[in-house]
C-alpha cells in the first residue's frame, strides 16, 4: 500500500507539473511580457549596484593613482579634498623632518572649471613633477613644466591636444586611467608653479603636504591623514546620494515581486477551477503550493538572466562609469528567486483558498 501511495503522490506532482508547465506555454505572451518587464526591473537594480560600486571605488581608485602614504592638512580641517586650507612652504620642511617620512612634496588640489572647447567640471592637482604625487602616465609622458598637463583619460583629450583653463592654455602631454574624484569630475594634473598662479595668484602657498613613507607624529598646527582617513573624507559628501541608490535598489526589487505576484495572482484567478479539480481529486496543499512556486522560480530565474544581459546594455549609457560587482550579478538569480517566492504568495493563498466544492459548480 505504502508503495502504491508513494506513486500515485509521484504521478499526481508529476501532472501538476506538466500543468504549470503547460499553462505557462498557454500563458506565454503574458509570462513573456512580464519577464521582459521584471528583467528590466532587475537591469536597473544591477545598474544602481554599478554606481554605488563606483561611488565607493573612485576615492580609492583617486587615493591610489596619487600614490602617497600619508597626508597632512592645517589643523582642524575635515580633508585635503573638502577643505581648502593653506600652508606655507616652512610647514613642508617641518614634515620632511619627521621620523619616517621619506619625501614630503607640497600639493595644491582645487574642484574648477575648464574650458575643453565645451566647460567641464575638473579636480585639479598641483604637484612638484619628480615629487611625491607625480602622475604615473599610462600614454605620453608626466608635467614637466609650466603650461603642461596630463589629464584623465575621462576628460577625452588626446596627448597634443589643448585646453583653456581661466585666462592660461594648458598643453596635453600626458593620460592617466579613467580617475576621477565626487562622482565623475576628472583629475587633471598641472605644474605646481601653476596651480599656485591659479589658486593663491602665485603665492608660494600649498593646500596639503603628502609624503612617502609613514610618519608617526604631525607638527604643531598640522594634522596627520591615512590614506583611509582621505578615502573617508572623500566619500562624505557622497554619503546621501549612495544611500538614495540603495533605497531605488530595495525599491526595485519591490516592484519585481509585485509584477511576478500580479501575474501569478492573475494566473490562480483564471485557474481556480483547475485547482478545484485538483483539490477535489485528492491533491494535496503542498503539492499545489509547488506547482505555482515552478512557475515563480522560471519566471525569476528567467528574467534575472536577460536582466544580467540588460545591465551591460544599459551601463554604458550613463555618464558616470558604472561597474557592476561580478559577485552581485553571480547572486542576482539567487536574489531573484527570493522576490518571486515572496511576489507569489498572494497567487499562492488564492489557490489554497480555492473550494473543491467549486469543481462540480456550473
Amino acid at each position: 500500500m505504502a508503495v502504491d501511495a508513494s506513486s500515485a503522490k509521484k504521478a499526481s506532482w508529476g501532472f501538476l507539473w506538466l500543468a504549470s508547465m503547460r499553462d505557462l506555454q498557454w500563458r506565454r505572451r503574458r509570462f513573456f511580457l512580464a519577464m521582459l518587464g521584471t528583467a528590466l526591473v532587475f537591469a536597473l537594480a544591477l545598474v544602481g549596484s554599478g554606481l554605488k560600486e563606483s561611488f565607493t571605488a573612485e576615492p580609492r581608485d583617486a587615493i591610489d593613482e596619487i600614490g602617497a602614504d600619508a597626508w597632512f592638512v592645517r589643523a582642524g580641517a575635515q580633508g585635503p579634498f573638502t577643505t581648502i586650507s593653506q600652508l606655507d612652504d616652512s610647514q613642508v620642511e617641518s614634515v620632511a623632518a619627521l621620523d619616517g617620512v621619506n619625501r614630503a612634496s607640497p600639493l595644491v588640489n582645487i574642484q574648477d572649471t575648464i574650458q575643453s572647447p565645451d566647460d567641464t567640471d575638473i579636480y585639479l592637482l598641483g604637484i612638484e613633477p619628480d615629487g611625491v604625487g607625480a602622475p604615473r602616465v599610462d600614454k605620453g609622458r608626466s608635467v614637466e613644466v609650466s603650461g603642461e598637463a596630463v589629464v584623465s583619460s575621462l576628460l577625452g583629450l588626446d596627448a597634443g591636444e589643448t585646453f583653456q583653463y581661466r585666462d592660461r592654455e594648458f598643453n596635453v602631454v600626458g593620460e592617466i586611467g579613467a580617475t576621477s574624484v565626487f562622482a565623475g569630475k576628472p583629475l587633471v594634473y598641472v605644474h605646481i608653479d601653476d596651480a599656485r598662479q591659479i589658486v593663491f595668484q602665485g603665492v608660494p602657498l600649498t593646500t596639503a603636504v603628502i609624503v612617502s613613507g609613514v610618519p608617526e607624529s604631525a607638527p604643531e598646527g598640522l594634522r596627520l591623514m591615512t590614506n583611509d582617513d582621505v578615502e573617508d573624507d572623500l566619500l562624505r559628501p557622497l554619503k546621501d546620494p549612495i544611500g538614495s541608490i540603495d533605497m531605488f535598489r530595495y525599491l526595485l526589487w519591490v516592484v519585481a515581486a509585485a509584477i511576478i505576484g500580479l501575474v501569478l495572482y492573475l494566473s490562480a484567478l483564471e485557474r481556480q477551477r483547475d485547482f478545484a479539480v485538483f483539490k477535489a481529486t485528492g491533491t494535496s496543499t503542498a503539492s499545489l503550493v509547488g506547482a505555482l512556486g515552478l512557475q515563480a522560480l522560471i519566471l525569476s530565474i528567467a528574467s534575472a538572466i536577460v536582466g544580467i544581459f540588460f545591465s551591460t546594455l544599459l551601463a554604458p549609457a550613463f555618464p558616470m562609469r558604472v561597474t557592476i560587482p561580478t559577485g552581485v550579478a553571480l547572486t542576482t538569480p539567487v536574489i531573484a528567486v527570493i522576490v518571486g517566492l515572496i511576489g507569489s504568495l498572494a497567487g499562492l493563498r488564492r489557490a489554497v483558498s480555492v473550494d473543491p466544492a467549486l469543481a462540480f459548480g456550473s
